[in-house]
């Protein structure tokens, strides 16, 4: 079965924009997280005083968020301020047939903000969404671009390691040490903690 919305094609229009910002770098969902992180390191140690605006828009928003947090942990100092925004856009639907109506639509689009700078003096300490620099103990040194490109996603997936970790040694322990037992005998086996090798 054909769908109404077959019967139409969406005209092309200018993608709604967030508000104008010198030291802005657009994340898009097509973009690598590690190219953002190496393009984002050069302009916080360039002359622009050390600050970037990282802007997302829809599926965009949680990549912007990642690529802020591992620069947090890989520069020493960054204040943050975040900031969402509601943008609306306004798409037109022309007809393939003879007999329909052009249909316009307007929609809302979510949009989020991050600004990081390491001079306090350019931030507003005092306004919703601000946050202080993570502790020194936190930040590792900058990745080179050999160690971007071999380690990818990792640093995201950090903090869940240990645990995503643990779960699966425990999974594989009851299916080494209790995978001929059943029954009675099973449940027995599986409260007895595994012999340390």
């Amino acid at each position: 079965a054909v769908s109404t919305m077959d019967r139409y094609v969406k005209v092309d229009a200018p993608s709604p924009s967030l508000p104008a910002d010198a030291d802005e770098v657009r994340v898009t969902t097509g973009g690598k997280i590690r190219d953002y992180v190496e393009f984002s390191l050069a302009r916080l140690s360039d002359t622009n005083g050390g600050r970037i605006t990282l802007a997302g828009v829809g599926k965009a928003i949680t990549k912007a968020v990642t690529v802020a947090e591992i620069l947090k942990h890989r520069v020493a100092g960054l204040h943050q301020h975040t900031e969402f925004h509601t943008l609306t856009m306004d798409e037109t639907f022309e007809p393939k047939e003879l007999g329909l109506n052009t249909v316009h639509r307007r929609r809302h689009v979510s949009a989020v903000t991050v600004t990081l700078c390491n001079d306090v003096s350019r931030m507003d300490t005092a306004a919703v969404g601000y946050a202080e620099p993570v502790p020194e103990d936190s930040v590792r040194a900058p990745l080179t671009k050999a160690e971007l490109k071999k380690v990818g996603l990792r640093e995201v997936r950090d903090e869940g390691q240990d645990e995503a970790g643990e779960k699966r040694i425990r999974s594989k322990r009851g299916k080494q040490f209790g995978r001929n037992l059943r029954g009675r005998d099973r449940k027995k086996h599986l409260e007895t903690p595994p012999p340390v090798p």
